[in-house]
């Protein structure tokens, strides 16, 4: 038999009645929770569409800003992109990178989709792509480093897919994005027609604190 004290050196950890077997909560060192219900779980989309323009290199033409109070964590995702244009010697590129300051304007507004409909309700998200123009990025400010890039040789049917492993803990995501911070996927070359793109990632709202 063992006595098991909490921190606080006043308490013992107690048999669960119905098992037999301790109660135990998993904590990181900061005291954060490993394993926690989010608030709500959702998945959202990128489109599986075909660039249909010579859209500029450095345009956003995908993109969701977080408006609520919480925390929003990118926990996981897969990303695509495919050719089925004029063969070329060149690459497609993208690029995932944080934005603050405003939501961006244009395209057509997309919605995340709760994975459960008893969850919670969806926050509020700002999210649209567009594939035969840019977004409008007024008052957008970017950050300088971005946290992954893909593409795929311009060659026909070529496709290259970049998965984002889902995280076991409810502290660990690809990215969290706080209260108007927004996640976008910016050409980091001019587009062809030919290029595509399609994906989704996996979306927890979680406490500020998580």
């Amino acid at each position: 038999m063992a006595l098991i004290k909490d921190g606080t050196g006043t308490e013992f950890k107690r048999n669960n009645a119905g098992t037999g077997g301790f109660e135990m909560t998993l904590l990181t060192e900061t005291a954060a929770l490993v394993f926690k219900k989010p608030i709500v779980d959702m998945n959202i989309r990128i489109p599986n569409q075909r660039l249909t323009a010579a859209v500029a290199a450095g345009s956003l033409i995908w993109a969701m800003r977080y408006n609520g109070s919480n925390k929003l964590r990118v926990k996981s995702g897969f990303l695509l992109a495919s050719f089925d244009g004029t063969a070329a010697a060149t690459t497609q590129g993208y690029q995932l990178v944080r934005f603050s300051g405003a939501n961006t304007t244009g395209g057509t507004a997309i919605q995340p989709v709760r994975t459960d409909t008893s969850g919670g309700a969806i926050p509020s998200i700002d999210a649209r792509f567009n594939y035969a123009a840019a977004l409008g990025v007024t008052s957008v400010v970017l950050e300088t480093e971005y946290p992954a890039e893909w593409g795929v040789q311009r060659q026909v049917s070529a496709n290259q897919n970049m998965p984002l492993p889902g995280r076991n803990t409810s502290y660990s995501g690809f990215i969290d994005l706080r209260n108007g911070e927004g996640l976008a996927i910016r050409l980091s070359v001019a587009a062809v027609i030919g290029d595509s793109l399609g994906g989704h990632f996996e979306l927890h709202e979680v406490g500020v604190n998580d």
